[in-house]
Parts: structure tokens; C-alpha cells; sequence
């Protein structure tokens, strides 16, 4: 029987703590900054380690095993995501690589800190939790992110930050 330990996310969240059957993912984040009035850098470590730990708790949460870090998927995550970043307008493309990927588009008026914006990245992800049927566990679109984050046969993830400036701020669109 399924122990639905969900409370335990938005709880943890507030006090701040794939979808193939393939044992790796990519996680792939987009931070497009549209105009920056502040010196502070943005640490990507801090940022990645914020990522890593809430996908293992969420995978604790669902009684998936933790996931372990991979140097040749992250690097593949970033290249990608440079990849992407080359496009005029924001794409949400699927490499032909074996395994999941979940791709999180973001603009920011200005500086987010490292962990705020991992917790809206995995928020993004954990919401799509509704459209999940535990009795059916198939691929749902509507749940892809959430079944990435919580697929018990993956074993490594690779993450990675591209950050694209954009200045003067022009309009854009969501994917």
C-alpha cells in the first residue's frame, strides 16, 4: 500500500530544507535574467546541491531510492541547455538521449537567491502530483515532471544552470 507522505513536502518546503524506465535523467534549468541591478553572483553549486537534496526528499517522501550525482549527465544537461539558449524565443526541446529530462524556464526582473529558486524549480515539478494516478502508473503528460522526480528505477541525475542575460528586457512568452 501506497504511504502517501506528501504533507511532508510543502511542510519541509516552507521551513527550507524519469519518466522512461531508465536508470538516469537530466534536469535542466533555464535562468533567463532580465535585467541585473545587484553585484551578488549567483553560486550554481549552492544552487545544484539546494536541487539535489529536495529531489532526494522528495524521493524519500514516495520510497524511491536517492538519486546519485553524474559528472557526464550534468555536462550533458549543460550543453543542452546552452543548446536551447541559442533559439530566439525560449524552446522546450527533447534530446534523443536514453532517459528523462525535466527543463524549468524561469525570468527574473532580478536576483533570485540560489535557494529560492530551487524551491520554485522542484515546486514546479511536485505540482503536476495531481494529475499522477497512482492506480494507473503510466506516462501522463500532464505528470511528466512529477513522474521524473519520483521514478524508482532511476539511480543518477546530472543538473545544470544556464543563465542567459537579456538586456534591454523584451517581451516573452511561456512554453
Amino acid at each position: 500500500m501506497h504511504e502517501d507522505k506528501s504533507f511532508y513536502i510543502n511542510e519541509e518546503i516552507q521551513r527550507n530544507i524519469s519518466i522512461t524506465a531508465s536508470d538516469y535523467m537530466l534536469l535542466i534549468l533555464f535562468r533567463f535574467l532580465l535585467l541585473s541591478l545587484t553585484s551578488e553572483a549567483f553560486n550554481v553549486t549552492l544552487f545544484k546541491s539546494h536541487i539535489f537534496n529536495y529531489y532526494n526528499y522528495i524521493r524519500w517522501v514516495h520510497n524511491a531510492p536517492p538519486l546519485v550525482e553524474d559528472k557526464t549527465l550534468e555536462n550533458g544537461a549543460y550543453y543542452w541547455a546552452y543548446y536551447l539558449s541559442t533559439y530566439p524565443s525560449p524552446q522546450c526541446l527533447h534530446h534523443n538521449q536514453a532517459g528523462g529530462q525535466n527543463i524549468y524556464f524561469t525570468w527574473h526582473p532580478q536576483e533570485i537567491s540560489e535557494y529560492d529558486l530551487a524551491r520554485a524549480t522542484i515546486q514546479a515539478f511536485y505540482s503536476e502530483k495531481r494529475y499522477y494516478d497512482y492506480s494507473r502508473p503510466n506516462f501522463n503528460h500532464a505528470a511528466s515532471h512529477f513522474t521524473n522526480l519520483i521514478w524508482k528505477s532511476t539511480q543518477r541525475i546530472g543538473i545544470a544552470e544556464f543563465n542567459k542575460n537579456v538586456l534591454p528586457p523584451k517581451q516573452v512568452f511561456d512554453i
